[in-house]
Order: C-alpha cells, then structure tokens, then sequence
C-alpha cells in the first residue's frame, strides 16, 4: 500500500512540474515550434468547435461528391492516468 500512495503522490505532483516545465521551454524556444494549419490540438485561438465545423465541411464535401467517408476518434484525455498507475498497481 506504501507503493500505491507514493505513486499517487507523483502524479499529484507530476502536472505541477510538467506544467512549469512546459512554461519555461515555450518562453525560450517557442519560435522553433512551428505547427501545420490542419492542427487543431494544443494550438491556442483554436478551440474544439473550430475542428468539429472543419470536419463537417469537409464530410459533407465529400459525401456531396458521392464518395464514402470512415472515421475513427479516439479519446486519449485518460490514457496518461493510465500508464502511470497502472505500474504501481501492478507491484
């Protein structure tokens, strides 16, 4: 149980430095990061609404055209929690 609550302190603490960590290589290096257009996430002014009228424009183009159109979404937003616990349970 020792090794549980240590691993859940770290991932307690975890976002904190991540997120300073994240603050301080943007300030000196953020004229390097060059993103595509197509880019919706983690790009700031552009929000989940912005990608969600992009692919309806896009699979009604297509649709309109006569062509099929698949997709596959995925929701990651859990995935990290899941690869850091699932370690300390396990032990």
């Amino acid at each position: 149980m020792v090794a549980l609550k240590s691993c859940l302190w770290m991932t307690s603490i975890s976002p904190v430095v991540s997120k300073l960590s994240e603050m301080v290589i943007l300030d000196r290096f953020s004229k390097f990061f060059v993103t595509s257009d197509h880019q919706y996430g983690f790009k700031e002014y552009l929000r989940c609404r912005d990608a969600i009228y992009t692919v309806r424009q896009v699979t009604e183009r297509y649709i309109s055209n006569g062509s099929t159109v698949n997709m596959c979404i995925l929701d990651l937003s859990k995935a990290l929690i899941v690869q850091i616990i699932t370690p300390c349970l396990l032990n």
